[in-house]
């Protein structure tokens, strides 16, 4: 899975669940929504705004394999051999980032 793949298929992937890591004033962190705003538009993101949010932080795109179908593949797949539900999540960092 490459960012050529993300290129394709973000746009499958729901908004709400699209976020990235925030930290919060206690000194903790949390995921906070890639779209801040509160207009309830739950449309599928777009490669341009994933790019622009890996300049904040990891990109996290929790449950992508429910959406992405090359991600739905691997799912199926180990489904099939462990006979479990599986649940799989993607975090993307920018290259060369350091942890501040």
């Amino acid at each position: 899975f490459t960012f050529k793949d993300l290129e394709k298929y973000a746009h499958m992937y729901p908004s709400h669940w699209a976020g990235t890591g925030t930290l919060v004033a206690s000194g903790g962190w949390m995921m906070a929504s890639i779209r801040r705003d509160a207009s309830g538009d739950n449309s599928g993101i777009s490669y341009v705004e994933l790019c622009k949010s890996l300049k904040t932080g990891t990109v996290a795109l929790n449950s992508a394999g429910f959406y992405i179908p090359p991600l739905a593949v691997i799912c199926n797949a180990l489904l099939q051999a462990l006979q479990l539900p599986v649940w799989l999540n993607v975090y993307i960092t920018e290259s060369f980032r350091e942890a501040r």
